[in-house]
């Protein structure tokens, strides 16, 4: 998790040091810089991938067994494709931003 941060890091004193510098402005880094990565990181990343736990997580409950058993079967299931799920969708999301158009 922490190796997803380390880009919003560096980019993050990329810019700071052009402002500092003299180069950019305190309103073109908010506007166009750290507002803009803020809400990528947040619709793109969290909200989908929370989207996709949620939603194995409410199958997985729904279509168990109503006995210890059952609850362990699907706890575990949950967190295995949850898992692949975020994976897959993190695969895809890199490829879209990485594609040239």
């Amino acid at each position: 998790a922490l190796g997803d941060f380390t880009h919003i890091v560096v980019g993050s004193v990329e810019v700071s040091y052009l402002v500092w510098a003299g180069d950019e402005t305190w309103q073109a880094f908010w506007l166009d810089f750290a507002l803009p990565t803020l809400a990528g990181n947040i619709i793109g990343g969290s909200f989908i991938f929370g989207l996709i736990c949620t939603l194995v997580a409410l199958y997985q409950g729904h279509e168990t067994q109503a006995t210890p058993e059952g609850v362990a079967y699907a706890t575990t299931r949950t967190v295995v494709i949850s898992s692949l799920g975020v994976l897959a969708m993190d695969f895809v999301l890199t490829a879209l931003m990485f594609s040239t158009p």
